[in-house]
C-alpha cells in the first residue's frame, strides 16, 4: 500500500497487488511514486477540463438559442417597420396629390 501526495496537494492511497510470479521488486520507489503522482494529477486535470468543456458547450448552446430568438424578434419588427413605412408612403402620396390640385388653382389665379 502506498500513500502519495500529488504535486497539486491531493492525497492518494494506492493498493498494489502482485501475482506470485513477480520476483522483481520495484527498486526505484521514489521515481515510481513521482510518476504515479503525476498520473493522478493528470487524470484529475483531464476530468476538470472535460467538465469545463461540457459547461462551455452548454453555455454556447444557451447563447445560440437566445440569439436565434432575438433574430426572430428583429425579423418580426423589421416586417412591421416595412409595413408602417409603406403605409406612410401611401398617406404622403395621397396628401401630396390632394394638395396639388388646389395649390395649382391658387397659383394660377390672377393677382390684383
Amino acid at each position: 500500500m502506498l500513500y502519495i501526495r500529488t504535486g497539486s496537494g491531493r492525497e492518494v492511497v494506492v493498493l498494489l497487488q502482485a501475482d506470485g510470479n513477480c520476483r522483481k521488486p520495484i527498486v526505484r520507489w521514489s521515481r515510481f511514486r513521482s510518476r504515479l503522482s503525476i498520473a493522478f494529477d493528470n487524470v484529475i486535470l483531464y476530468r476538470q477540463l472535460h467538465e469545463a468543456n461540457t459547461q462551455l458547450e452548454d453555455r454556447v448552446a444557451q447563447r445560440t438559442r437566445a440569439l436565434m430568438q432575438a433574430n426572430r424578434r428583429l425579423s418580426a419588427q423589421w416586417l412591421r417597420l416595412q409595413r408602417a413605412n409603406g403605409f406612410k408612403n401611401e398617406i404622403l402620396g395621397t396628401v401630396a396629390h390632394d394638395l396639388k390640385n388646389p395649390l395649382g388653382v391658387i397659383l394660377a389665379a390672377p393677382r390684383c
